[in-house]
């Protein structure tokens, strides 16, 4: 929904057990997508938050992040499937970053992360087993 096109960082979702009661789960997944001008990820993000309410997702928070970079962030919630969803727009360019100038060789992107609500497992199985 964002339809920005660049490179995708290598991801997978991954099962969690902390902060969960004994014998629950939950499934995280964080990816990014870089390689492209800073304009398509602002521009991303807008997508997202325009794009996003028309299936089924609430937009809980839409702005500046509270530090020293602000950079824009998204918070949603999926309504019907209870995930939930953050992205942040990461424009290192135009900010520099680790006490660098504005035009660094880190890579601007949009960052993702869903997660998924808590499941139980199943009697007898080990949330560590692979």
């Amino acid at each position: 929904m964002s339809g920005v096109k660049g490179k995708v960082s290598p991801a997978g979702p991954i099962v969690r057990t902390d902060g969960q009661h004994k014998g629950n789960y939950y499934v995280h997944h964080a990816w990014s997508v870089g390689g492209v001008p800073p304009t398509e990820i602002k521009e991303g993000m807008e997508r997202l938050r325009r794009e996003l309410p028309k299936e089924g997702w609430s937009i809980e928070k839409y702005g500046r992040a509270n530090s020293k970079a602000r950079q824009m962030q998204l918070e949603a919630f999926h309504d019907g499937q209870k995930y939930l969803m953050q992205v942040e727009a990461l424009i290192r360019s135009e900010r520099g970053t680790d006490g660098g100038e504005p035009g660094n060789s880190r890579e601007d992107l949009l960052s993702f992360t869903v997660m998924s609500p808590s499941y139980k497992f199943p009697e007898g199985a080990d949330p560590h087993d692979e």
